[in-house]
């Protein structure tokens, strides 16, 4: 039994392309699985803060101390002391520093790369407190977050 010339070359080619298929999808997961274990790597979170968020305070803290998972460079750290009681909360998060009062600070903790950051206080007073802080992570990534805390003395 004979089989034609053309029979061949259409499976050799059906070959071929099946061949270059598979190859290809295993290059494709292959950049695939390598893209997102980086970038699932690549985030440095923040791992502690002190005082803890909603921590409620006996006395003021003279420094705020932030832990990352790996080195990161706090490029930004505002802290504002909330002057509303809360009760507008829709308003307050739509116009997010519309009742709070800034509180100045020094500001070389900021772009130093580190894993720990700390931050000095002036004297606070007995209130709430919001801060806010952005992180700029090794692989450019951004990171921000916020936490509060309250001093209600003794």
């Amino acid at each position: 039994m004979t089989v034609g010339l053309p029979f061949l070359l259409v499976n050799f080619v059906n070959l071929v392309s099946l061949w270059w298929s598979l190859n290809m999808s295993r290059y494709w997961l292959i950049c695939f699985l390598l893209i997102f274990t980086q970038t699932a790597f690549a985030h440095s979170p923040l791992t502690s803060v002190s005082p803890n968020d909603g921590a409620i305070l006996e006395s003021p803290p003279q420094k705020i101390e932030m832990s990352f998972k790996a080195s990161v460079k706090l490029i930004k750290f505002e802290i504002h002391k909330l002057t509303s009681d809360g009760s507008n909360f829709f308003a307050s998060n739509l116009f997010s520093n519309a009742d709070a009062v800034e509180i100045s600070l020094d500001d070389s903790f900021q772009m130093k790369i580190s894993d720990w950051h700390f931050i000095n206080l002036p004297l606070l007073d007995y209130g709430t407190y919001k801060a806010n802080w952005r992180a700029l992570g090794g692989d450019g990534h951004v990171m921000k977050g916020s936490f509060s805390f309250k001093i209600v003395g003794k």
